[in-house]
């Protein structure tokens, strides 16, 4: 049986939930309703990705004995390049690897970009992730198809976007779960020193766990980071073409980023200017 207290309390915590939510699901409505849904996938990736390190890639490294190429993924490249350096001295051989080229993501694409790279030059593979091409064929297969690239000592590094093959499509939905109001119910349970009270049972009853909105995941980025997010959309106007934006920003800020705007934002010269000198100190 539920004490007068729990009942009370309760009773608060519902109109917490239903006015917030309502809050919430109007102003995503009035900020997605006239977004086209077609552009809400890239919207959403740019989002979730902003507070993101772009340190993945997507690796090229010769060996040069043979001249094959081995085509890999990693987080960490410098520990990977020790990896398979120590593979070839198990073996009795001074490893003789050199990186040709790194294609820079975000670690969510990873995997799904590696095996675009390895399905490209799937008729050249040799065995496993070793293919039999040559460091010019790599760097025509990237300097060829965008300018989005730069070269350290050497490597390339291409910072293009080819992440939208894997992009989640996104639907409008403007509800919002219980369970991003969970915030406002601490608040109140704050303000009444209720901190210690045992609500599971309250909790269990006005929670429900699902997945949750991503339109509610970019706006929430879009207020914390202050910054916004969008896509690059070419029209054609009385024999002209115009670049609009499409997206949603925030006010305190101009800044609006589509994916590639955030690539480009995120590469960090410094950093793999210091990676790669590293690698071939050591070598």
């Amino acid at each position: 049986m539920e004490n007068q207290e729990e009942i009370e309390l309760k009773k608060i915590l519902q109109d917490v939930i239903l006015k917030q939510k309502l809050k919430r699901e109007n102003y995503l409505k009035e900020t997605f309703t006239n977004i086209p849904e077609k552009y809400l996938s890239e919207i959403y990736a740019t989002a979730i990705c902003y507070d993101k390190p772009m340190t993945s890639c997507i690796y090229f490294i010769r060996n040069n004995y043979n001249g094959r190429i081995k085509i890999g993924s990693t987080q960490n490249i410098i520990k990977r390049f020790k990896e398979l350096n120590r593979i070839f001295e198990s073996i009795g051989l001074h490893a003789n690897l050199e990186i040709i080229a790194l294609y820079l993501t975000f670690d969510i694409f990873r995997l799904n970009l590696e095996k675009t790279f390895q399905k490209d030059f799937q008729e050249f593979q040799y065995k496993n992730e070793w293919y039999d091409i040559t460091a010019e064929q790599v760097r025509k297969y990237f300097t060829e198809a965008t300018n989005e690239y730069d070269y350290i000592n050497n490597v390339i590094l291409d910072y293009s976007e080819n992440e939208y093959l894997f992009w989640e499509h996104i639907k409008k939905d403007f509800s919002i779960l219980e369970t991003e109001i969970k915030l406002e119910i601490k608040k109140i349970m704050y303000e009444k020193n209720l901190i210690n009270y045992n609500i599971t049972d309250i909790f269990a009853q006005l929670m429900n766990e699902k997945a949750k909105n991503p339109l509610y995941q970019i706006a929430r980025n879009v207020a914390k980071y202050k910054t916004g997010f969008g896509v690059k959309h070419y029209e054609i106007r009385e024999n002209k073409i115009w670049n609009i934006i499409i997206g949603i920003s925030n006010p305190n800020s101009n800044e609006i980023l589509n994916f590639q705007d955030l690539k480009r934002y995120k590469y960090n010269r410094n950093y793999w200017q210091e990676i790669l000198s590293s690698l071939v100190i050591n070598r």
